[in-house]
């Protein structure tokens, strides 16, 4: 997807947030973002993802609970995002460049990877995802399938996110 509309829409909404008076400093924060309340692509284990995420100074976050300009600021003054990738997960188009964002996903390869990678990559975010195990049993379609990650693998996308590149 073309990274300078991305850019353009992304610069668009930032300008008229600051105009505003939201503050977008960067605020060290780390977010885990839950979909806790949706039926689809569940990260089965979230809750263990949660625990050990939050182990290490992350708080959960439910965008859905929040404002559009709320998810806006919090995703650009944040430092590091893990969630499922979602419609939650496409705002880190309004991430910091310096944001480092950890996308789980399940392991159907033929996900949209790309579309995610074009629209975190153009706010100038570092991206890993990290391809968990499919959960068999529901009939939905591949992309909406449900799935478990191990906590070792999102601490090693920490730790390979860390880095850029």
């Amino acid at each position: 997807w073309p990274k300078d509309v991305l850019a353009g829409m992304r610069r668009a909404v930032l300008e008229r947030l600051a105009a505003r008076g939201v503050d977008l400093r960067p605020s060290g924060r780390k977010i885990v973002l839950s979909r806790q309340g949706f039926a689809q692509r569940q990260l089965l284990n979230e809750a263990e993802i949660i625990d050990v995420l939050k182990r290490q100074g992350f708080e959960v976050v439910y965008p859905e609970k929040l404002s559009f300009a709320e998810q806006v600021a919090l995703y650009h003054t944040a430092d590091t995002i893990v969630g499922s990738a979602s419609s939650a997960l496409t705002n880190c188009i309004f991430c910091n460049p310096a944001s480092r964002v950890i996308a789980l996903i399940h392991e159907n390869l033929s996900f949209n990877f790309r579309g995610y990678t074009s629209m975190i990559r153009s706010s100038g975010a570092d991206l890993v995802f990290i391809r968990g195990k499919t959960v068999a049993g529901a009939a939905v379609h591949a992309f909406h399938a449900n799935y478990t990650v191990a906590p070792a693998l999102v601490m090693r996308g920490l730790e390979a996110g860390s880095g850029r590149g």
